[in-house]
């Protein structure tokens, strides 16, 4: 909890709460403390659990619960959480379970880049131009930005031009990939 998260720096909440719980046969969170291994797999850029650097901990229960800190790095991306633990302490995993329960998001958007091919500029006359135009749109650490930014467009004429008509049409993109 939360279930989303922002990349570092990105503007928003960095780290969740994961937690482990642990049921004996009568489906009670077990009274006895346990060991449980959380383990991220595949780690992401600079994702780390409790510490920086930690990709690998194990945490004791209290009260059936085992909980750990998930912190953002600075790649988004679905975050896979492996736990286990050996309830009966023989050297084997006896409960293991594995989960994406967090998604890392992309930060606000910082930079804007325009791209255009003007060899595929279309005359379809009367001194009209026709060209498709995109705007890739990046978060700090250069990661594509969320679907529904908006991106305005406008058009400024150069001098002495005065007048310039336009029409502008639009497509939702999502990581700058249609949808």
């Amino acid at each position: 909890s939360p279930g989303h998260i922002v990349v570092r720096e990105g503007g928003g909440t960095e780290s969740s709460t994961i937690s482990a719980k642990i049921y004996d046969d009568n489906d009670n969170l077990i009274n006895y403390p346990t060991l449980v291994r959380f383990k991220l797999q595949p780690i992401l850029d600079e994702c780390y659990l409790e510490e920086v650097g930690v990709t690998d901990t194990s945490v004791y229960t209290v009260n059936g619960i085992a909980t750990v800190s998930v912190n953002s790095g600075t790649e988004p991306g679905p975050v896979r959480v492996e736990v286990s633990t050996d309830c009966d302490l023989d050297g084997s995993v006896d409960l293991e379970a594995n989960a994406v329960p967090l998604i890392i998001e992309a930060g606000p958007p910082r930079y804007i880049y325009t791209d255009w091919n003007p060899q595929n500029t279309q005359t379809p006359g009367g001194g009209l131009y026709q060209t498709q135009l995109s705007a890739i749109v990046k978060d700090r650490y250069h990661n594509p930005v969320e679907d529904s930014t908006y991106v305005y467009w406008t058009m400024n004429p150069i001098e002495p031009d005065t007048i310039i008509e336009a029409e502008v049409e639009g497509v939702s993109f999502t990581f700058n990939e249609g949808e």
